[in-house]
Parts: structure tokens; sequence; C-alpha cells
């Protein structure tokens, strides 16, 4: 039973509950630590660290792992210790962890061995892939918020260019998302989702997801910008530092929407009934929200940083569900 740390990348949705993934501290490279569930999500009970909060994106992570269980499209998974003690929050990522970061940096044009933004499932069982994690510093970097119909929910991609191939891939990384979804339709850069996001150097990690089947098409494996870390600047200390909207101070107080997010132009308003500043509650976030009561070790604060949300939002949504 290998106590195994290291810097979390991603801390995604997965059929409603949580996909972790990030890198080695002791340079065996990549790491997804899988639940007991058949497709592997963990579950927030599973993952909660000794200090009460979840985990999230640049937190150094101690966890006790089992044993491998590689799957055909995704070969860095290992399982959780049953019984284990909770997962242990040792330390933030910070400049120094860049070097390791860095060393993990993919130059492109392919991602993931190609360069679609889906892998054939079939394909992947005949000749399994060699790596489903990936690190990148992408170019032209913008962030889209589009409806595929008119009768679909709003859809997030990460619009990119790496090594002159451009990408279009979804975004699972909630506070990134739920940052987007204020936004409204349109096309943004980085720096629309927070001024610590408006770094020159962005990383992304990008995670081959589960089988899934759309529009009756033969299962695919989508690729999927699963984390998002901006390499900032820190005038203070006069050196390079890394930040994730769920360790910044607008995050940490409640992660309210910038003044230029809440004032979108007329054509890209959400309906009166769901201002921009109260985005309406999907499935995900009031089972999470939930989980996080159930817990009973998350205090409000942690519960809107986890959730994206404001304390007015959070404590109307506990009204709405009956939690209060």
């Amino acid at each position: 039973m290998p106590l195994v740390e290291f810097i979390c990348l991603a801390n995604s949705t997965k059929h409603g509950e949580h996909c972790v993934a990030g890198i080695r501290t002791d340079g065996q490279g990549w790491i997804r630590p899988v639940g007991a569930r058949r497709d592997g999500a963990l579950t927030a009970s599973e993952i909660i660290c000794d200090d009460g909060f979840l985990p999230k994106v640049l937190d150094v992570l101690s966890v006790d792992l089992a044993t491998p269980a590689p799957q055909c499209h995704q070969p860095e998974n290992w399982t959780c210790s049953r019984g284990a003690q909770r997962w242990r929050r040792t330390r933030m990522a910070n400049a120094a962890d860049l070097l390791t970061l860095e060393r993990h940096l993919e130059s492109g044009p392919a991602v993931l061995g190609s360069t679609t933004k889906e892998v054939d499932f079939t394909s992947v069982q005949n000749r399994p892939v060699e790596a489903s994690l990936a690190l990148i510093e992408p170019q032209e970097l913008n962030w889209q918020v589009k409806r595929w119909k008119e009768d679909e929910p709003l859809h997030c991609e990460a619009v990119f260019v790496l090594a002159r191939q451009r990408y279009w891939l979804s975004v699972t990384d909630p506070p990134w998302k739920g940052r987007m979804l204020r936004l409204g339709e349109g096309l943004y850069p980085s720096s629309k989702l927070g001024p610590a996001m408006a770094s020159p150097r962005i990383l992304l990690t990008i995670s081959l997801g589960e089988p899934f089947s759309r529009d009756g098409r033969p299962n695919q494996c989508w690729k999927m910008v699963a984390g998002v870390v901006a390499v900032a600047h820190d005038d203070r200390q006069g050196r390079l530092d890394l930040q994730h909207l769920s360790t910044t101070r607008a995050s940490a107080q409640a992660m309210e929407t910038p003044k230029s997010v809440a004032e979108p132009q007329k054509a890209d308003r959400a309906p009166e009934e769901h201002p921009p500043h109260r985005a309406p509650w999907t499935i995900l976030e009031d089972r999470k929200l939930k989980s996080l009561l159930q817990l009973g070790s998350a205090s409000t604060r942690s519960v809107e940083a986890e959730l994206g949300r404001t304390n007015e939002d959070v404590q109307q949504r506990l009204r709405e569900l009956g939690l209060r």
C-alpha cells in the first residue's frame, strides 16, 4: 500500500462525482486515483482531506493507494486503499514545482497521441493508449461558451493552438467552467475569467475521458480540459507563482463575479429569471452541495469556493432545497 505524493492538476466532474489526477513528486509521472465505483469516479467522502476540505488544483496531496489499475484508455489509474486514512494535503504547489511541471509539458502538435478531439474506443481496445493525461502550454488560447442546439444547456470549450494545430476541447474544471457560464455565450480571453488569470502563461491538463456515444455513433473517448493553471508573477515577492481559480483571493471570498462579467452586452444577457450573478443550479451542483453538508466538515466559505457561488446564492439555494 504505497503512500504517494502528487501535485493535483485536476479535480473535475465525472458522472456526478470527481476525477482527480496529478503529477507525482517522486519523478514517476502521472497518476489518477480511482474509486470503488465501476467507472472509477471518486465520491466526496473518498477524497475528503484531513483538514475537512476537498482537494483543489495545485494542492500537493499524499494518498494511500492499493494497486495499479490500468485501463486500455487510462493507463495511469491506481485504486485507493480501502479503509485508508483520509487524503492528506501537505502543502500548496509553488514556483519551485514549476520545474516539475515543465518537465512534463507536451510540445505538440499531437495531444495524447493524435490531433483529433476524440479517440475511437474500439481502436483503443485493440491498441491501448500510452497516456491519457497530458500537460500543455497552448498558444492563442480563448474560451468559448455556446449551445450545440437551442434546447441544450450551454457548453464550455477551450479554443487554442499547439504547434500550429488548432483544438476545441470541452472544459470540465469546475471553477473555470463556472466562471465561463457566468459570462454567457461568446468567445473570451483568460483575463475575462479573473484578473489573476490574465497571465501570459496558462497550463492545461488534458484528460482522456470514459467511452461515450453521441448521436448513436460508436463509443469515443473524448479529450477534455480537466484543469487550468496560470503561471503568474507575484509582484510582492518578485518571483513566479502558480495560481488556479480555486486558490485566488476572489475564489476564497466566494468567487464573486467581476463587474465586467456581471454586465455583458445586451445580446449575451441571460434571461431575466436567471441573471448573470445567479446562474441556474445544475443537478450536479445540488448533489455536491448536499454531499458537502452531509460531510459536516465544510465551512460556508469552502462550499462557496468549491461550487464557485456567492454566499447569497448558496444560502438561497439551501432555502429552496429546504436545507435551511
